[in-house]
């Protein structure tokens, strides 16, 4: 009973957005924040000293014990 797969079998269904060039641009401009933002916060959060992250991620923010 060894059979081989040939290829992958995909399940379900992916559906695609076909946007107007305004739409497509405004989200990839979107997109491009969302990563740098991203990143910055991982820069941010690997500069931390260790003892540091496990209080408040950001002590001038409201809500926080520090605040």
């Amino acid at each position: 009973m060894s059979e081989q797969v040939v290829g992958k079998r995909q399940f379900g269904h992916k559906a695609r957005l076909v946007l107007p060039a305004v739409l497509s641009f405004k989200i990839d401009e979107q997109a491009h924040a969302a990563r740098a933002m991203w990143n910055l916060l991982h820069a941010w959060w690997l500069m931390m000293p260790g003892e540091k992250l496990h209080g408040c991620p950001a002590p001038e923010l409201p809500g926080c014990p520090a605040h």
